[in-house]
């Protein structure tokens, strides 16, 4: 094997390259080009082989240097994607797995659809948080454990005699068929918008399907999203604003009638200074009633103002979660901060807080 590539191509100063670094010093990145078998250079088109550890590559006496963007585009792809039948084998084998803990596992043995489904809502989460981190690893692994919990409901199911893995694609599969008409038929479909309205009224005639338009959203589903998801719902028969601005004199209307009730709360629990908390048996019938119309108004209020992302194009489940992990670090910050000095957050006022956490702010926490 050379020590460097002799091809033609481009000097490391014409890329504006020290000649003494090579390929731009990024030695422990061969994994990021390897599979690519050809590259669109500054000049004309390379085919190579990167078979080669990337030290061969160094390339101080070589005409050849790769352009920096090429490392970038494809920091994150893998070397090569499988093959159709590769994919196929690779499910074969979760299928086999799973027969085999089914049968020689104890604890997989003895679950049941009922103890499959919170770890099935914690893996769900555990996605969720993934895809929000944009950590493709975690996002692969956590694909798999979900794709397990498939396989294992499935079995399951086909040793009860109720159904298996090959019923659920079928299901899935002619379901997908059945709701694109314009992929596989002759009708046509403008633009998304037009795809996702005749999503909703085509789900309300499939067979076994949904014979209400709002009938298919579960009712454990968080109420951020269950909101969401009814308000797009709605939208998809045509129940919406007809401008999105409008939506803004609703969430004023809300506000302020939540505003009222939290006022009457006040009045009937005689302070305005501090959180009077949930009615109590104590509690006079007046704050009792006062506080019961407060989280219906609460409840419209927020409902309007996840209607009002929605029609912004913004998803209020990851803005909420993503303002959530901003608070989580600068707390954090802040309570790491005081541990350092010594001192305990309940010994300290609002603005010593306030200082640590304006400095968390101002470091991009």
């Amino acid at each position: 094997e050379p020590d460097v590539l002799n091809l033609p191509g481009i000097s490391p100063a014409a890329q504006g390259l020290d000649e003494d670094v090579g390929y731009a010093g990024h030695a422990a990145q061969v994994d990021m080009v390897m599979g690519f078998d050809h590259f669109d250079g500054l000049v004309g088109r390379y085919e190579m082989d990167f078979s080669h550890s990337f030290s061969k590559f160094r390339g101080k006496d070589s005409d050849l240097f790769l352009p920096l963007h090429i490392q970038e585009d494809k920091a994150s792809c893998k070397s090569s994607m499988h093959t159709r039948e590769e994919k196929m084998e690779r499910f074969g084998r979760l299928l086999d797995i799973m027969d085999r803990l089914r049968a020689e596992c104890p604890w997989n043995a003895a679950q049941t659809i009922d103890t499959l489904r919170p770890m099935t809502l914690e893996e769900t989460y555990e996605l969720s948080d993934a895809v929000l981190k944009k950590a493709d690893k975690e996002i692969e692994k956590e694909l798999g454990d979900l794709l397990l919990h498939i396989v294992f409901y499935s079995k399951i199911a086909q040793e009860e005699g109720k159904y298996d893995i090959g019923d659920v694609l079928d299901r899935v599969c002619e379901k997908m068929v059945f709701r694109h008409p314009h992929v596989f038929s002759d009708k046509k479909a403008a633009d998304a918008t037009e795809v996702s309205e005749n999503w909703e009224m085509l789900k309300t005639k499939e067979k076994g399907g949904n014979r209400r338009v709002l009938s298919g959203i579960p009712d454990s589903l968080p109420p951020i999203l269950k909101a969401f998801s009814m308000q797009d719902k709605a939208r998809g028969v045509g129940f919406d604003w007809e401008e999105k601005s409008q939506v803004w004199d609703k969430v004023r209307e809300e506000m302020g009638e939540l505003q009222v009730e939290l006022d009457a709360m006040d009045a009937a629990a005689g302070s305005a200074d501090k959180s009077v908390g949930a009615p109590s048996a104590d509690s006079s019938e007046e704050f009792k009633a006062a506080y019961s119309r407060a989280v219906e108004e609460l409840g419209d209020f927020m409902f309007a103002t996840v209607n009002a992302a929605r029609l912004y194009g913004l998803n209020p489940d990851t803005a909420l979660s993503l303002a959530c992990e901003k608070f989580r670090r600068r707390f954090t910050y802040l309570e790491e901060h005081t541990i350092r000095q010594g001192r305990d957050l309940h010994d300290m006022t609002l603005a010593e807080m306030d200082a640590i956490w304006d400095e968390g702010k101002a470091k991009g926490l």
